[in-house]
């Protein structure tokens, strides 16, 4: 009974990404090829490199130091998959002093909630994990050119840490439709 429901729940998705998927754009593979779908606008902004802030939460808000490190590298690793930036810079690196078109990303978050992998297996309405993030990105005089609240779910399967990866995806997509590849 449990595989014929795990079945139609992955078919059910099946059928569901194929829907989504034309009105979804994604980022460039790891080989910073242009995604195969067109973006709805042109990106506005350009910088050559960025630089990404961890931020504390909030004191009322407890976020597991291991989901706070495992965001914070993930969107390391996906902004520079975009291939926006000819250079991503982690919190604290003094080679991004010399940038003159530096770019800075916070993520401030927001909400956080640990969902039950054990929930998660047994209902498809409860234990999903969520991690909303506020993303803001400032130029080097500190005008705000991006403020999107992005949110990272585990809706179904899967390990809550992977919370922190769908986030990261998002990020970078908000990355890859604000800013231009360099040279461009």
């Amino acid at each position: 009974m449990r595989d014929r429901n795990r079945m139609k729940i992955s078919m059910l998705l099946a059928a569901a990404g194929a829907v989504l998927a034309g009105a979804l754009v994604a980022p460039p593979t790891s080989a910073g090829q242009a995604p195969p779908t067109v973006l709805t606008k042109t990106p506005e902004f350009s910088a050559s490199a960025i630089i990404i802030e961890r931020t504390e939460p909030p004191k009322d808000l407890a976020i597991p130091e291991d989901f706070r490190v495992a965001t914070y590298e993930n969107v390391i690793n996906e902004v520079t998959k975009t291939g926006r930036f000819k250079q991503v810079f982690r919190s604290g690196d003094h080679r991004a002093n010399d940038v003159p078109d530096l770019v800075t990303m916070r993520l401030l978050p927001v909400t956080f909630t640990k969902g039950s992998e054990t929930a998660r297996g047994t209902t498809t309405v409860k234990g999903w994990s969520e991690l909303k993030i506020k993303v803001v990105i400032t130029d080097r005089s500190g005008k705000t050119l991006v403020d999107q609240e992005v949110q990272g779910n585990v809706r179904f399967y899967g390990e809550n840490i992977e919370v922190t990866k769908d986030f990261a995806k998002k990020a970078a997509m908000v990355v890859y439709q604000n800013f231009r590849a360099p040279g461009h």
